[in-house]
């Protein structure tokens, strides 16, 4: 009984829905950088890498340095659809079909309309 559990109130990312940073934005999507050597979690801004980066860009497969003091570890990205879901790892890289299928729906979207995030 009482609250419904999260991870079975909404799907898991996928690459269709969640591909840009501009998809989790519009979303309500949420990122974190975990790194695999001090194991510290942080959240990620998505309003200042969408500066830095651009909405159209994508952290599928990517990794970064860990921003802790004097750590050396790699940060691997995680992102969930809704608050209070469990992480997902966002360590592969898309295939070229789900590329695809993110691309038709992209044209569905905008239909030649510039969209800004």
């Amino acid at each position: 009984m009482g609250r419904i559990d999260p991870d079975r109130r909404h799907a898991n990312i996928d690459y269709v829905m969640f591909m840009t940073l501009g998809d989790f934005k519009v979303r309500g999507g949420e990122l974190r950088a975990v790194c695999n050597k001090c194991r510290t979690a942080q959240k990620i801004d998505l309003d200042v890498l969408m500066r830095l980066n651009g909405g159209h860009a994508i952290l599928w497969g990517r990794k970064g340095r860990c921003r802790v003091w004097a750590c050396e570890g790699e940060a691997t990205f995680e992102g969930r659809a809704v608050a209070g879901q469990s992480w997902v790892p966002m360590r592969h890289k898309p295939s070229r079909g789900e590329m695809r299928d993110f691309a038709e729906r992209w044209h569905e979207v905008v239909k030649g309309k510039d969209v800004e995030w």
